[in-house]
């Protein structure tokens, strides 16, 4: 919760948990492999998309408009474009 989330990454499996770290340390790359990884079960539905949500808000804020607009196209919440 506190402290150093790069390190934390390295250790994590759960795939939420992952998820958030990833976030917190803005590591896009990361963050997409997890919750592509979270799309493809279908239980997990519900979460990845407000993954993709969030992963879309931190892609925009660094300016990464690739992730941005695959994002979009996952929660097909087209109004953000």
């Amino acid at each position: 919760q506190k402290g150093f989330p790069e390190v934390a990454l390295h250790f994590v499996r759960d795939p939420k948990t992952r998820f958030r770290l990833a976030l917190a340390c803005g590591n896009i790359e990361v963050a997409m492999e997890t919750v592509d990884k979270l799309s493809e079960d279908e239980s997990m539905h519900q979460l990845a998309m407000d993954c993709w949500q969030q992963l879309g808000i931190e892609a925009l804020r660094q300016g990464n408009h690739q992730v941005v607009e695959k994002a979009v196209q996952k929660t097909k919440d087209f109004d953000r474009l």
